[in-house]
């Protein structure tokens, strides 16, 4: 302790941090209350009532507090601060904490007051004033004559406050005794503090002309050292702190003793956390006068621990669930307050300070986090792995084997069961706490009979399964653990099976099992159906009292017969099914969502790797490279991209990550560009897929490659630290998730099935599949011409009668290459000759770059780019339509800029109309501008239109063979009625008429006459056939200008299924008959009807076509067959012959080579033969020469065929003749004018006769009066070539004469 001098006081005063009031009860002064009867204003209360707010009239302190206004309670009380409570019924004890009590109170007689009791106007006053001048002011309370609510007292009192000096004086009258509780003193605001009239404390007090006062007191004002934050000194758990005593002095000028009354003392070592240091001042005068200050010193422990985390662990899976129970160390924890009570260590696994646990299959990071009692937290993480090392079960189609099912309950009640409450209001529980006996080892379903307490409604509670298809099986057998104890209340437990239409009975426990828990198995093959069901049901027989139904670990197993997967090939011979539907069931420890079914030769492997370039190796752009890639993906793949850093660019550098693959194509991007409210602790995950295809063709090197790219080409590092960007390539290999079929696995094939967890664990099975082709071949039939052979007949070949796609064409242009550095064009064109819309597709790539080398077309020298400038290396695309004119010219054009670098190819296809007509190949014309490139047609065969996917086994036609009778002919003839014959109704009968009519008749009408009626008769016939209908109407009712020189023509068809009915007689009629029932054949003349019937019969066959498949499917097309003669009949000549005139004869007479039998013909089909001709012909006449004679037959069907033979006619001459022929001469010869005839012998000459090369006698002249010579004129004869016979007395010769 030490006393604080008045020099101070100022300084003390400064740094005042406030004061409780406190109050001092005198009982010395005089009883002198102040009178306000006349003058005071009076307040009406009635019981337990407290007025509104009255003034004061003043400030006035109350416990520290300065209040203006107050209320009072009828009984016995003022109050500050809004106060409410009438403190109904009698003084209370004070301090009083209690919340149904008032506070802030000053109590002159606290107790039960009533005045509000009527009747006694001098009685029951309650009135106030404020008297005199500031700052001396008082206010004045009075309560005159109040009655005491149940004895009738009275009770007169002055409460009296006085200003400045906030003291307070009670002068009582009249305060008798009651017998009840009274309370006169003060109580603060919160309860917490009070100053009572000794004795008068909630006791039964009297007063009577009394005086109490209620002085404040004026305490010492003292100042404590600001509150102290220190750190723990290193390595311990505490500090030492040092501080100043407090300061305090005496307003009143007094000596204060300082004291410190709470906490250590300055220098000690505090622990860490907050320690309250007090000191208290006393005035040394007046020692009630006290006041205390405060101050913390808080210890921090800022020293961080330090945390080892254990190895990581490693383990297998626990047999038949996805995961291990893991024992897992504790981490080693160094800290400088290692019993501090404060201190948490935690795992983020299950969030105690104990690790050990399930955990699933795969790795699980666990973070330890250790905060000490200061808050300071470090890290240390490890990984615990469980590797799932159990493959999966499968059982495959077709392969006979067992399905089971089963269900332990762990997870509880599964989702595809329920229970059914039949009657009561309790269920099924899940867990393991039975109520009496054993109790289940894991979680079970079961009925607590005893839970749901005696004299409960009756339970009928049922436990319904899955529904299960077990059509087909050969055996089914049901299992389970049971447990049943029914405490001899008639209890029961049933199990019951759906066989499809009802329930069946099983199983019965109506007695306790010992063992508590037995394993059954009930073979329940008799009621095997497609929708089986097992039933549990627990009956308390009406409500007895039981104890419980449990049942556990379901299993149903049930064998499936080989039965194969029937799969249907479509149109192409292709079938594709998903490997899943090869497999009756699989499961697995994981769950059967994490297997892939594959299927094909071998199992199935899953390629897993992860790449994580992490800071300070991370880069702006950055390789990720996967070795050991195997080829052979069965799925796409998945490529898991993750990233962590400055991922908003918040740092100053975007970190947003473009993945590249191996082909330069962007994969995705992963990143942002927003604003994340804490960027270094967010992690971005995005997952891309990519074709299996394009994964294999990567693979072949055994390497994959990705880039990552950051958007802004670098990255920030710094303002995250642990930046990273990892990659992550998985895709399934060796087996597909399809399955392909083909024609070659027609029938029962079986396909190896394998199923592969997401750990590569496989397991395989056999599945047998039957691949059916259901589908009929496509038959298109054409229509074709046969000809018959030489011995007419001709076989049939199915295949001839089978369609063939036309060939198609295709267009090549290819751009200059010839490096000249100038454009050239290479053009293909064509004139068009007709208006036509063209369109095609075009297909285009350069090396050099569409902006260099393009392709479009050409209309009238106008060239339409059709690729794209800034466009990729390889286009395609369709021109749209593009309208054409006649005189027009379209082409194709490849364009080059320089002819650097490459030439543009261009592939024109699907060209609408097509590469026929005026756009046939053959129409087209390359122009080639400064351009070595070139354009050309490819020619696209056509093929065969039938088609069946597995083949045409079997094919074959109705018509093996077709002969000359299949010759179809044509029947044409007209009958003609003319005047004078011509009359009303005219039969017109055509004979001769064959069936077998292969198409509709025509039958021609023509008429001529008075077809007007102006010549008194109208001339209009009607044509009816042999079944009296009318087959048409013929002539006019109008007027023509010359109706004598009209002739009408009408053509009516007739079916040919009607024509072959009326030609079976061999004849067919019709009848012309005349409207008006006779004509006039006198006002034309020459008046007539004509009708001509044209129809063709046989020829045209229909042949039908019948293929098959290797699968029996049937098909059948229908071809026309017309059947032709086309050769020509043989025709045989006589030898080559040398024939004489005869004597005396200057020509040789042809004779008929064909009546005379020299020559013969001979015909596949006509037989015989009657149709010959000969040239020369018969009878001609011949002079001596060599002569080609040509002799032709022609069959009935026009064909013609010829022989030739060499004739040679040759004058015999005797020896006279051969004198005189060598004695005659004719000169000149050639003769223009004329000829002289020189006679050199003694032979008289009697004529020369002069024929034409045909025989034709043109002159005879006379020479018997001849000398030597003689001079013929021949200047009238035609130029030519003519024979001279010159006859003497007893010999003739025979002279050539050429006329010039």
């Amino acid at each position: 302790m030490r006393k604080i001098t008045l020099s101070l006081i100022v300084l003390l005063l400064a740094c005042f941090v406030g004061r409780s009031q406190a109050y001092m009860v005198d009982q010395t002064g005089t009883f002198a209350p102040i009178d306000i009867s006349a003058t005071g204003t009076n307040v009406a209360l009635g019981d337990d009532a407290v007025s509104g707010d009255l003034p004061i009239g003043f400030s006035f302190d109350f416990y520290g507090n300065t209040y203006t206004d107050f209320r009072i309670s009828s009984n016995g009380f003022i109050g500050f601060g809004g106060l409410t409570d009438n403190g109904c019924c009698s003084g209370e004890f004070l301090p009083n904490a209690s919340a149904s009590e008032p506070s802030n109170m000053i109590c002159f007689a606290w107790e039960d007051l009533d005045p509000g009791n009527g009747g006694q106007p001098a009685q029951n006053v309650v009135r106030y004033e404020t008297v005199g001048v500031a700052p001396n002011r008082i206010l004045v309370v009075e309560f005159f004559n109040v009655d005491h609510f149940s004895s009738g007292n009275q009770v007169t009192a002055h409460t009296q406050l006085y200003e400045g000096s906030n003291l307070i004086e009670i002068h009582t009258t009249a305060m008798p005794s009651d017998g009840g509780s009274h309370t006169q003193g003060v109580e603060n605001i919160d309860s917490t503090e009070a100053v009572v009239t000794p004795g008068r404390n909630a006791t039964s007090w009297s007063a009577f002309n009394d005086y109490v006062a209620y002085i404040p007191l004026t305490p010492p004002l003292i100042n404590c050292p600001m509150d102290i934050m220190a750190n723990t000194d290193p390595g311990v758990c505490t500090a030492q702190v040092s501080f100043a005593d407090a300061v305090a002095i005496d307003p009143e000028g007094g000596s204060v003793t300082v004291t410190q009354t709470m906490g250590p003392p300055s220098g000690s070592d505090f622990p860490i956390g907050d320690t309250i240091i007090e000191f208290t001042a006393t005035n040394d005068d007046a020692p009630n006068e006290t006041s205390t200050c405060q101050f913390t010193i808080t210890v921090v422990d800022n020293e961080a621990p330090t945390i080892t985390c254990p190895a990581d662990v490693v383990v297998d899976n626990d047999p038949g669930v996805c995961g291990a129970n893991v024992t897992v160390p504790m981490p080693t924890v160094m800290d400088n307050c290692v019993a501090e009570p404060g201190a948490t260590l935690v795992n983020d696994y299950n969030g105690t300070n104990d690790a050990s646990d399930f955990y699933p299959a795969g790795t699980t990071t666990v973070t330890w986090t250790y905060t000490d009692q200061g808050g300071n937290m470090v890290q240390c993480t490890h990984d615990v792995t469980v590797n799932d090392v159990e493959p999966p079960t499968v059982s495959c189609v077709g392969s006979p084997g067992t399905i089971t099912v089963s269900e332990d309950f762990d997870a509880g009640l599964p989702g595809t069961w329920s229970t059914v409450i039949n009657t009561g209001t309790c269920d099924w529980e899940n867990g393991t706490d039975l109520p009496t006996g054993d109790d289940f080892t894991t979680p079970a379903m079961f009925f607590d009979d005893d839970a749901c307490g005696l004299g409960a409604p009756a339970s009928n509670v049922s436990l319904v399964s899955d529904v299960y298809d077990t059509t087909g099986a050969t055996t089914v057998t049901l299992g389970y653990d049971v447990a049943f104890q029914e405490a001899g209340g008639g209890s029961t437990g049933t199990v019951e099976v759906w066989d499809g239409a009802a329930w069946q009975q099983v199983a019965l426990y109506n007695v306790d099992l010992d063992p508590d828990i037995q394993t059954e198995s009930i073979d329940i093959t008799a009621y095997s159906n497609a929708a089986l069901q097992v039933r549990w049901t627990f009956d308390d027989n009406g409500g007895a009292w039981g104890w419980h139904y449990g049942v556990d670990n379901f299993a149903l197993d049930y064998a499936v017969p080989a039965t194969p997967l029937d799969v249907v090939l479509d149109a192409n011979g292709m079938a594709s099914i998903p490997a899943s539907d090869l497999v009756l069931a699989y499961d697995d420890n994981c769950g059967a969502g994490g297997v892939t079914i594959l299927g094909g030769s071998g199992g199935g492997g899953l390629y897993d790797q992860t790449i994580n370039i992490v800071n300070p190796a991370l880069m702006g752009t950055n390789v990720f490279s996967f070795a050991g890639t195997p080829t052979g993906a069965s799925g796409d793949a998945t490529l898991e991209v993750m990233t962590f850093g400055d991922i908003d660019g918040t740092g100053g550098n975007e970190e947003m990550w473009t993945i590249t693959d191996e082909d330069s194509n962007v994969t995705g991007t992963i990143g942002a560009t927003g604003s994340f409210a804490d960027q270094c602790n967010t992690t971005l995950t995005e997952t891309f897929m990519i074709p299996a295809a394009m994964i294999d063709a990567w693979a072949a090197d055994g390497m994959i490659d990705f880039t990552g790219t950051d958007v802004a080409g670098n990255i920030n590092t710094v303002l995250c630290g642990g930046d990273f960007l990892q990659l992550r390539l998985t895709y399934p290999t060796g087996g597909s998730t399809m399955v392909d079929f083909t024609c070659d696995d027609l029938g029962l094939t079986q396909v190896t099935v394998t199923a592969v967890d997401g750990s590569g664990n496989e397991t395989s099975c056999i599945a047998t599949v039957n691949v059916i082709d259901n589908t009929p071949p496509v038959l298109v039939c054409q229509d074709v011409t046969i000809e018959l052979g030489p011995d007419g007949t001709a076989d049939i070949n199915p295949e001839d009668l089978l369609a063939n796609s036309p060939s198609t064409y295709d267009v090549v242009t290819i751009s200059s290459d010839n490096q000249s550095g100038t454009e050239g064009f290479t053009d293909l064109t064509v004139p068009v000759t007709a208006a036509e819309v063209v369109s095609f597709d075009w297909d285009y790539t350069t090396p050099d770059g569409p902006a260099f080398d393009s392709f479009g077309y050409l209309l009238n020298g106008v060239y339409t780019e059709l690729t794209d400038p800034a466009g990729a290396l390889q286009q395609s695309g369709n021109s749209g339509p593009i309208n054409l004119a006649p005189g027009d010219v379209f082409g194709f054009r490849s364009y080059s800029l320089d002819g650097l670098f490459g030439a543009c190819t261009t592939t024109v296809s699907n060209f609408v109309p097509g590469f026929n007509g005026q756009f046939d190949p053959a129409n087209w014309t390359v122009t080639l501008t400064n351009s070595d490139g070139d354009a050309f047609f490819v020619e696209i065969p056509g093929g065969p239109l039938s088609f069946d996917a597995c083949g045409i086994t079997v094919l074959a036609v109705d018509i093996t063979e077709v002969t000359c009778d299949d010759i179809g002919t044509d029947y044409d003839e007209t009958i003609t009625i003319t005047n004078p014959a011509l009359m009303s109704s005219n039969v017109f009968s055509f004979t001769g008429t064959p069936t077998g009519a292969t198409a509709d008749a025509v039958l021609e009408v023509m008429t001529f006459g008075d077809i007007d009626g102006t010549g008194g008769n109208e001339e209009m016939w009607t044509i009816t056939d042999e079944d009296s209908n009318v087959t048409g109407t013929i002539g006019a009712t109008g007027s023509f200008s010359d109706q004598c020189n009209t002739t009408l023509t009408e053509t009516f068809m007739i079916p040919a299924a009607m024509i072959d009915a009326w030609a079976a007689d061999g004849q067919i009629d019709f009848t012309g008959t005349d409207v008006a029932g006779n004509i006039n054949t006198v006002l034309c003349g020459g008046d007539f009807l004509s009708l001509r019937l044209m129809y063709s019969t046989g020829g045209n066959l229909t042949a039908t076509v019948f293929a098959s498949d290797a699968s029996g499917n049937l098909a059948a097309c229908q071809s026309m067959i017309t059947v032709v003669d086309a050769l020509a009949p043989e025709v045989t000549c006589p030898a080559d012959q040398t024939v004489d005139p005869g004597p005396g004869n200057l020509f040789y007479t042809v004779p008929d080579y064909w009546a005379g039998g020299d020559a013969t013909a001979a015909d596949n089909c006509t037989d015989p033969v009657t149709v010959f001709s000969q040239d020369p012909p018969a009878g001609s006449q011949l002079p001596d020469g060599v002569y080609t004679v040509t002799l032709c037959a022609t069959d009935e069907y026009g064909n013609e065929g010829c022989c030739t033979f060499e004739l040679t006619v040759e004058s015999i001459l005797g020896a006279a003749d051969n004198e005189l022929g060598s004695a005659i001469s004719m000169y000149p010869n050639p003769a223009a004018e004329q000829v002289t005839l020189a006679n050199g012998s003694n032979i008289l000459l009697d004529s020369a006769v002069i024929y034409d090369m045909n025989g034709k006698l043109v002159n005879t002249i006379d020479l018997r009066n001849m000398g030597s010579e003689m001079v013929i004129d021949v200047s009238q004869l035609a130029s030519g070539v003519y024979m001279v016979q010159i006859a003497g007395e007893e010999s003739t010769t025979v002279k050539r004469l050429i006329k010039e």
